[in-house]
């Protein structure tokens, strides 16, 4: 089902809706080795690598529905 959705939205041209995260130091490259040991997917061992980042601001971009004009970030 969802990739139905995603699929129904892209055909017709819609916005996909993603967050876009901005930390205050760069990302260590150690995130390399731990996403490919994950295959990308979030677990424990990712979300502690993550906890004590401080994140600079958060973006919310097509959050207004998959047909709606108004693409500005929030």
């Amino acid at each position: 089902m969802e990739n139905r959705i995603w699929s129904v939205g892209i055909d017709n041209h819609f916005q996909v809706p993603f967050i876009s995260i901005t930390f205050q130091n760069e990302i260590p490259s150690q995130i390399d080795q731990l996403s490919i040991q994950s295959q990308g997917r979030w677990n424990a061992t990712i979300a502690q690598f993550f906890a004590n980042m401080k994140i600079e601001k958060i973006e919310f971009v097509g959050i207004n529905g998959y047909n709606n004009p108004d693409r500005t970030i929030k």
